[in-house]
């Protein structure tokens, strides 16, 4: 979070009573984190059964569009914001991470940038989490906001 939106963010701390998953401290506020991965789990199944996911039809059914993002994407928020709204909780940031072989970083920026995905109102902020891309001209995983911000140094630093 510093390396892309200048925010320094204190250890994460666990939380005991999931969810959410932990808190962190940033510029002396205390937010609840929640975590959750963006996984095909039926890719990862074939996968598992021994299809290639360079090759043939798992190659071709494991390739990112901008619909097929945004639909994941949608999914996750509401799902995961209907179950805090049932609970009675708000989430501060929904964290989510892949490692999807064929969604870079990029592409993503550029399609969520267009995007109008619908804010839940159980939660305030949506981080979608890369990991380290070495083509990608930046020496740390990459993070894209997909809605909401986190709090800014009202000093600049």
């Amino acid at each position: 979070m510093k390396a892309e939106f200048g925010v320094e963010m204190g250890v994460p701390q666990p939380n005991p009573d999931d969810p959410p998953d932990f808190f962190v401290s940033v510029l002396g506020q205390r937010l609840n984190v929640e975590l959750v991965q963006l996984i095909d789990q039926e890719h990862k199944r074939r996968a598992t059964k021994g299809e290639s996911p360079f090759a043939a039809q798992l190659f071709l059914d494991t390739q990112w569009s901008s619909e097929r993002l945004l639909s994941k994407v949608g999914q996750i928020i509401r799902k995961k914001g209907e179950k805090y709204k049932t609970r009675g909780l708000e989430i501060d940031v929904l964290v989510i991470h892949t490692a999807e072989p064929w969604l870079t970083s990029t592409e993503a920026q550029t399609w969520l940038e267009v995007a109008n995905l619908d804010a839940h109102p159980s939660i305030l902020a949506v981080y979608l989490l890369f990991d380290y891309e070495p083509g990608r001209e930046v020496h740390h995983w990459p993070v894209i906001s997909v809605y909401g911000e986190m709090p800014q140094d009202p000093n600049g630093g």
